[in-house]
């Protein structure tokens, strides 16, 4: 009778055996986790600028605006925001 496939145990065979393979591996999980924090990062963005183009809208007349405009006035104040953020910024925060 012959022994079923196990893919986690078959891979992880090979990955011991095989340091080509492991490099291979451990170049790929690094991109994935990249990939990961990547578009975690980009959903947190979008989700600020949402808020800001809410906020925006709500509070000033935009009427003579399409919405493309206003998204870049909003991307405007991000960036102004984000250069200058600085490390003493940082640093309240994790102080509590």
């Amino acid at each position: 009778m012959s022994r079923l496939f196990t893919p986690t145990r078959d891979c992880l065979r090979l990955l011991i055996i095989n340091p080509i393979l492991q490099t291979q591996s451990t170049i790929l999980l690094v991109a994935l986790s990249i990939k990961t924090q990547y578009n975690t990062f980009m959903d947190h963005l979008k989700e600020l600028i949402t808020h800001y183009m809410e906020f925006h809208m709500r509070e000033f007349d935009c009427s003579d605006q399409t919405e493309e405009e206003t998204f870049e006035i909003v991307m405007e104040n991000v960036e102004s925001m984000v250069e200058d953020y600085s490390y003493s910024d940082y640093r309240k925060k994790e102080d509590g």
